[in-house]
Formats: C-alpha cells, sequence, structure tokens
C-alpha cells in the first residue's frame, strides 16, 4: 500500500481492510504478535466491525467499533499465547465466569486495564477477556475482578 501511496493505482479494498486490521493489531498486540494473528486470516465484514477470520480454525477475532481494538475468540487467544504476550495464568480450577485475583498465578509483565488476554490452565488456553488490572495488581490483590471472562472452554473443568 505504500507504494501505492506514491502513484495514482487505487488500493484493493480487500487489501486496505486486511491493513487497517493488521495496524490495530500492531498497536495493541504488538508486531509479532499481529503478524501472526493476521497470518493465513482473512478480513470480513463491512466497515467498522472487521472479522479477522481463519478459513480452517474459525474467526481469531473482531474489532469491536465502541473500543477501537480487537476482542479476541479463543482461537485468536491461543495464537497470541503463542507470541508470549498478554497471558494470565490460573490454578487447575474451571473457570466458570471471571476470574478474580485470587485465582492468579501469574501474569505477562506489562498488562493494563483494557487489554485483551489469554487465560491458561496448564499452558493450555481455557479463555479469553479483558484485563480489569494490571498485572503487578493481579498478582498482589486477594480480591476484585481481574480478568472479565468473555469467552471460556467448553469442557473447562480441572484436568
Amino acid at each position: 500500500m505504500a507504494e501505492a501511496a506514491l502513484t495514482d493505482e487505487r488500493v484493493e479494498a480487500r487489501a486496505r481492510k486486511a491493513e487497517d486490521v493488521e495496524s490495530i493489531a500492531r498497536v495493541q498486540f504488538g508486531g509479532g504478535a499481529a503478524g501472526a494473528l493476521m497470518h493465513g486470516a482473512v478480513v470480513e465484514g463491512r466497515p467498522p466491525a472487521y472479522r479477522i477470520v481463519d478459513k480452517e480454525a474459525g474467526q481469531r477475532g473482531m474489532v469491536v467499533p465502541a473500543r477501537g481494538r480487537i476482542s479476541l475468540t479463543l482461537q485468536g487467544a491461543e495464537v497470541i499465547a503463542e507470541e508470549a504476550r498478554n497471558r494470565v495464568w490460573i490454578d487447575d480450577f474451571d473457570l466458570r465466569g471471571d476470574l478474580f485475583a485470587v485465582g492468579v498465578l501469574d501474569a505477562d509483565p506489562g498488562i493494563r486495564p483494557g487489554e485483551e488476554v489469554a487465560v491458561l490452565r496448564n499452558e493450555e488456553v481455557t479463555g479469553v477477556g479483558v484485563a480489569r488490572m494490571a498485572s503487578a495488581e493481579m498478582l498482589a490483590a486477594r480480591r476484585g475482578v481481574a480478568v472479565a471472562v468473555r469467552h471460556k472452554a467448553s469442557g473447562g473443568g480441572p484436568s
């Protein structure tokens, strides 16, 4: 697209959509994680509610216009977790709703309130949601919601 800016060529709408969504992902998750999130995926939908879809694995996330950010699905959280970004570890318990601070074992440094995080149990993604505390607060606090969980893996009981 940068080359097209120097010429009078039109940029294909599909390419522009993909670059717009990847730009949001780069700001939100960092370059490596954004590339992994977009790798093998297509961007579908109409502005401003774009969806990131892997034709084999399903939807990875979508741009939420009200937040101006990407909300991840479990598949998207798995991609981000593999890139060692925005992870919160829990003990071996059944994740039934929001994750409270008392249940947090560890968290990647640098997580801020409002960021998308992957919730992991035994190194497996068991949920995804929005951080309500910074990572240091999650580890120090004994009460309060650490992550507002949006999606949980089926059969999320202890193994």
